[in-house]
């Protein structure tokens, strides 16, 4: 594969090159000179390019388990905004038009009459309207203010189950020290990790130049160096203006430090309350911490106090001359911040020493992330089909990273090389160099990605062949104070609209239907303050259910023939379901490995029936090997279990009568429970019925003359 598409991509400036007997074109001769040697290493080094380029194609495609070779990708750019009806009449879905080819040529060409002429487009539903305004700022592509870019990043990080609630934080976040182990070198509950809460603090400003901070710390440090080199202050100097200057500075910076080693301490006392209650046994390493930072303060608040004396006297210290005590308070602050960051914005550390630089987007900035904390590098941007129904398309995009592979520096006979290090991971242990991860994600986040990394944004050719319409530029966008703005585009069929996955075409609210549909997703905490709750005009009680009154699968057997879409469908109905369905290719590459359960059955089998969820695990514990689990399964059957297995004998026996008694037992029991999903005794015992109270109450109401009360008794057993 790679071969096919390092073929295809270098095919055309292959051709271009001379054939043989045409050497003078390329400058070489019989005597090679400096400009033919010059022409045919750059053609060398862009071979090199296109070859790494197909290797990158290769890798994109396996981890996407696409088919085919490089021709059978499309590249698409973004070039405007368009709006769709759905299915109300006064409601319309905002879009983004993704075109094919070069992005200065979409919508140059004109008819005799001068309008532009249709061309296909796709058109990608956004899941919130105001998730246009960072793809905006990433078309821009100019440098935003902090308090812009800071009120664009909370549109990007405030997500559920989006781009970045599916980075790899947790694994793949650089860890030198092992701050996310505990004493015995255990990794603790990735939960607790820092990976991702350094880099939301990095998203809401921390660590910046224009966060404030512990920056005033190095900043006060660089000054009192200056100080102590300008005025050469020695054993026997007597210039008390110098001495009660540098005292001045020193004690700023004493109190900088403190504060902030106190507010570190205030952090890591918050995480531990966290822990206790959660995880007792993972807090070694901070208790840890904790210690050597309280250690911290009361060394340099003692420091503290002798600087305070100092500006008063003038005089030689307990600790020696005024220059050794200042001495000594530069290198104290210096020890507590002898680390350097792994990556910026990292907790417990010293400010990141590089230069800081400007971002144009959210996006921009999560790049930089991506480089700096997770050592990766996006290599692809791909929209995907999200859909597991026939004939339905639902788009969603697929970013693929590569870790970075560290680098060393060797010396053979003299001469420097610099060569991969293998044995080097970073510290995330088992996460090696050149490791492919597919991070999930919207379209619309996949398209940021692709123009903040100038990697291009792809989709199969089928696809696009399947979800494309024509579509013409409309209203031209002028561009403010410089800023490229995206254009309104129009759809050619005027009688075209969108629905949403699942939805029926005769739900419309016009007579086509779009290709594409909008995807299920789950609405975050930030979105649901915006969005309105659905009303049923049909009920007047508008009270929810504390348990799920949906039960759709009564036994193994029809769970086993249900297919996909069935399990899909399934899922989408119960009302205890919150969440997103997978997407047909991680469903394809589960069942493609056999040791993989199928993502659709690990979302439908905690919420089924727990009898039939407990025959499956039985099955499957059997079918593994674990016989203990299988025989513990099966000792903890619940009552209903029993009494609905029991039937299942009699009635494969043709025992007719002890089938109904059973079977009739099993319906009682299932009676008494205020949720048959869940485990019997994985809720209080309370919210269920009480046997014996409920034996009674129907041994009684059974003994009534239901006439004599008219309809009073109706639906009461």
């Amino acid at each position: 594969r790679i071969q096919n598409d390092f073929w295809f991509l270098g095919n055309e400036f292959l051709q271009s090159q001379p054939r043989h007997g045409q050497h003078s074109k390329l400058g070489v001769q019989s005597g090679v000179d400096s400009q033919g040697s010059d022409n045919l290493s750059d053609r060398v080094n862009e071979l090199r390019k296109i070859e790494e380029q197909a290797k990158l194609q290769a890798l994109v495609k396996a981890a996407l388990s696409l088919d085919g070779d490089a021709s059978d990708m499309v590249t698409l750019h973004l070039v405007g905004q368009t709006d769709l009806p759905t299915t109300s009449l006064d409601v319309t879905q905002l879009c983004l038009v993704l075109a094919q080819g070069d992005p200065q040529t979409s919508g140059v060409d004109r008819d005799e009459s001068g309008a532009s002429e249709p061309e296909p487009c796709l058109l990608t539903p956004l899941v919130r309207d105001w998730h246009l305004k960072p793809i905006q700022a990433a078309y821009a592509n100019v440098p935003l203010s902090q308090p812009v870019l800071l009120r664009l990043n909370t549109i990007l990080v405030n997500r559920d189950d989006s781009m970045w609630d599916n980075l790899p934080w947790a694994s793949w976040t650089v860890d030198p020290e092992q701050r996310n182990r505990d004493a015995a070198g255990n990794n603790i509950d990735p939960k607790f990790h820092l990976g991702k809460r350094d880099a939301f603090a990095i998203m809401c400003g921390k660590d910046w130049s224009f966060k404030a901070g512990s920056q005033a710390v190095s900043l006060l440090t660089d000054q009192l160096k200056e100080k102590i080199s300008s005025d050469k202050l020695d054993s026997d100097s007597s210039n008390a203006d110098d001495v009660q200057s540098q005292a001045l500075l020193a004690k700023r910076l004493l109190e900088m430090q403190i504060r902030e080693m106190e507010m570190n301490v205030a952090e890591l006392d918050y995480q531990l309350a966290i822990m206790e209650k959660t995880s007792p046994n993972g807090a070694g390493t901070l208790e840890f911490q904790k210690e050597e930072l309280v250690v911290g303060v009361e060394a340099m608040k003692e420091q503290l106090d002798e600087v305070n004396s100092l500006e008063k006297l003038s005089k030689p210290t307990k600790n020696g001359t005024p220059a050794d005590l200042i001495q000594g308070i530069l290198q104290l602050v210096q020890d507590q911040r002898r680390s350097p960051a792994p990556y910026r914005g990292a907790t417990g550390y010293a400010p990141y020493s590089s230069k800081d630089r400007s971002f144009t987007s959210p996006y921009d900035m999560l790049a930089d992330i991506i480089d700096n904390q997770l050592k990766a590098q996006v290599i692809g941007c791909v929209l995907e089909d999200t859909s597991l129904f026939d004939g339905t398309i639902a788009l969603g995009g697929a970013l693929v990273l590569r870790r970075k592979t560290a680098q060393k520096s060797i010396s053979l006979s003299g001469q420097a090389y610099t060569v991969d290090d293998e044995e080097e991971d970073f510290g995330n242990a088992g996460v090696e160099g050149g490791e492919v991860f597919v991070v999930e994600c919207d379209v619309d986040e996949a398209v940021g990605i692709s123009l903040s990394t100038k990697v291009p944004l792809q989709i199969s050719s089928e696809l696009w062949t399947r979800s494309s319409v024509m579509t013409k530029p409309g209203v031209e966008a002028t561009a403010i104070s410089g800023k490229p703005i995206l254009g309104t585009w129009e759809v050619s069929d005027s009688e075209l609209s969108i629905l949403a996955e699942g939805e029926a075409r005769n739900q419309s609210a016009t007579e086509r239907v779009a290709p594409l549909r909008i995807p299920r997703t789950t609405a975050s905490l930030y979105d649901s303050m915006f969005s309105e709750r659905p009303s049923d005009s049909s009920s007047t009680d508008s009270r929810t259910e504390a348990f799920p009154t949906d039960n759709p699968i009564k036994s193994l057997a029809e769970l086993d023939g249900l297919t996909n879409q069935d399990k899909a469908r399934t899922l989408l109905s119960m009302s205890n379901f919150q969440g997103r369905l997978p997407r047909p290719r991680t469903v394809k590459q589960a069942q493609a490995r056999k040791d993989t359960s199928n993502p659709l059955n690990e979302l439908l089998i905690p919420l089924i029936d727990e009898s039939v969820r407990r025959q499956y695990l039985i099955r499957d514990a059997e079918q593994r090997g674990d016989l203990d689990l299988a025989r513990e399964l099966k000792q903890n059957r619940s009552a209903r279990q029993r009494a609905q297995e029991a039937a299942e004998q009699a009635r494969e026996s043709g025992n007719d009568d002890s089938f109904e008694q059973w079977e009739k037992e099993a319906e009682f029991l299932e009676s008494l429970r205020a949720d048959v999903t869940q485990d019997e005794g994985s809720y209080s015992r309370f919210l269920d019925r009480d046997d014996w109270y409920e034996r009674e109450r129907r041994q009684h109401a059974s003994k009534l003359d239901k006439k004599k009360f008219g309809t009073l008794l109706d639906g009461i057993e």
